[in-house]
C-alpha cells in the first residue's frame, strides 16, 4: 500500500479542508480507511479535545483555502467522469467535515465561484507540496499517534491487520453497513486483502468497540500500513 500524499490526502482524511470527509481522494486502501476511521468524536484522555484543537486546524484550513478549493475544483469540474465526485457529492459529505460551520461556507462559496466561472486549473507541483503539508499538520492535531514514531515501530503488522479488522467490523455491526460496499473499492494489496478477509470473520461473531487505548493504537497502525 504506497500512500499518495495528497490533499488531497493524508489523510486524511481527506478535502485538505475537509479532514475525514474526502473518502475518495487518496488512491491507496490505507489512507481511505484511515480517513473513513477519523470521527469528530476523541478520547479525552489520549486524543485531544476537539474543542481544543479546532482553534488551530480553522487556522490551517483558512491558510489552505483558496489551494484547496482549486483542487477541488480541477477534480470535479467535468462533472466526476474520470475523478468520481461531483459539487453535489461534496457538498453533502461536507455534513461531516471536522470544520467550522463559517470556514465550510466560505469553502464552499468559493468553490462554487471557480466552478461557475470555468476557472479551475491543476495545482502546480509547490502548492500540492503545500497542501499536504497542511493536511498533515492537521492530521497530527486530531491523531497524534500518527506521528509517534516509538509506538509505530513497536506495532507488529499482524497486531496491525487484526486490530483494523476488529475495527471495520464492529462499525459494520453496529449499523454502518456501507462500509461493506466501500470495501470492494480498497486497493487489495497483501495487507488490505488480509484486513477484509478478517473482517468478514469478524462479522460471525459479536464484537465489543475498541477500548481508549486501542483507538489510539488503530491511528498509529493506520501510519504503519500506509507506509507498506
Amino acid at each position: 500500500m504506497k500512500k499518495e500524499i495528497i490533499i488531497a490526502a493524508v489523510l486524511s482524511l481527506m478535502s485538505a479542508t475537509a479532514f475525514a470527509a474526502d473518502k475518495s481522494a487518496a488512491d491507496s486502501s490505507a489512507v481511505k480507511r484511515s480517513e473513513s476511521a477519523v470521527s469528530a468524536k476523541y478520547s479525552k484522555r489520549i486524543n485531544p479535545a476537539l474543542k481544543d484543537v479546532l482553534p488551530k486546524i480553522d487556522a490551517i484550513q483558512r491558510e489552505m483555502l483558496d489551494l484547496d478549493v482549486m483542487y477541488w475544483a480541477w477534480r470535479i469540474a467535468d462533472g466526476g467522469r474520470t475523478t468520481g465526485i461531483t459539487y453535489e457529492q461534496l457538498e453533502g459529505y461536507s455534513k461531516n467535515w471536522i470544520m467550522t460551520s463559517e470556514t465550510k461556507e466560505l469553502f464552499l462559496a468559493r468553490l462554487k465561484a471557480v466552478l461557475d466561472g470555468k476557472t479551475s486549473r491543476p495545482l502546480t507541483a509547490p502548492e500540492r507540496k503545500k497542501l499536504d503539508e497542511n493536511k498533515a499538520q492537521i492530521v497530527n492535531l486530531l491523531s497524534p499517534a500518527r506521528s509517534d514514531s516509538s509506538l509505530i515501530n513497536s506495532l507488529s503488522v499482524d497486531y496491525c491487520v487484526e486490530l483494523e479488522a476488529r475495527y471495520w467490523a464492529h462499525r459494520i455491526q453496529t449499523g454502518e453497513k456501507e462500509i461493506l460496499e466501500s470495501m470492494k473499492k480498497w486497493d487489495m494489496s497483501a495487507n488490505t486483502k488480509r484486513i477484509t478477509e478478517k473482517v468478514n470473520k469478524n462479522l460471525t461473531k459479536k464484537l465489543e468497540p475498541l477500548t481508549k487505548e486501542e483507538r489510539y493504537k488503530l491511528d498509529a497502525c493506520i501510519e504503519k500500513l500506509s507506509k507498506m
